[in-house]
């Protein structure tokens, strides 16, 4: 399954991962923003959000509504909110278990990849 829900900003937002949400996120993931050492942050957190939400936009053929900073608000705001750290920890799982981002993860494994974070440890 590539394809889950958010509520944000009391709007039901469909994420799902895909090659548009897997290009958004090579480039985003070049940052040192996103990480923490080999522990992603909550930029790093709300950029999958966003890449995900950006590529459901696309498939869908609709203009995104919410912005970067309104994940990011979203995100933060979460921290404390069990329910919503859960929601966004299964959004995070959606995500990693995408055949997209796991074939990726093998090229990288397999030293397919360059210019991955992986290759520059």
């Amino acid at each position: 399954m590539n394809y889950t829900k958010l509520t944000i900003n009391d709007q039901d937002v469909g994420l799902k991962f895909g090659m548009h949400a897997a290009r958004y996120l090579a480039a985003k993931f070049s940052g040192a923003a996103c990480f923490d050492g080999d522990t992603i942050t909550e930029i790093g957190i709300s950029h999958i959000i966003y890449g995900g939400y950006l590529n459901n936009c696309a498939v869908k053929d609709i203009a995104p509504s919410l912005s970067f900073e309104d994940i990011v608000d979203f995100v933060e705001s979460s921290v404390g909110d069990s329910a919503k750290v859960s929601n966004i920890a299964e959004a995070v799982k959606v995500w990693s278990e995408c055949q997209i981002v796991q074939a990726a993860a093998a090229g990288v494994d397999d030293g397919k990849k360059k210019g991955s974070r992986k290759s520059r440890s």
